[in-house]
């Protein structure tokens, strides 16, 4: 018996064996056609994914500890934490937590 036909999505690097896929030339996990995808090798994609989590851990970090120092409330911490991830920019931290001081003063 032959090997089933399949496809390996050239993002996250998956392999589909479902003959629609195949045909289709379609990723399940990326809900994306392959034609609509660039053609940077799925490392590629990790290594970004790699780089925003490390950013996140040290936006996380900066802002637990100068939460504890300043002695925020649990609510307090939260609300700045929302507000920061919806804006998705780290450097935005530092400036906010010296607007914040410069208000309670």
């Amino acid at each position: 018996m032959s090997e089933p036909v399949s496809i390996r999505c050239p993002r996250c690097g998956r392999v589909s064996y479902h003959p629609e896929d195949v045909r289709q030339r379609y990723c399940g996990a990326c809900h994306a056609f392959h034609a609509d995808m660039s053609r940077r090798p799925a490392w590629q994609y990790l290594e970004a994914e790699n780089e925003a989590l490390k950013v996140r851990v040290a936006l996380l970090s900066t802002l637990a500890t100068r939460a504890l120092a300043e002695g925020w409330t649990l609510p307090e911490y939260e609300r700045e934490l929302a507000r920061l991830s919806a804006r998705g920019c780290s450097v935005v931290a530092g400036n906010a937590m010296k607007r914040r001081r410069r208000e309670r003063a």
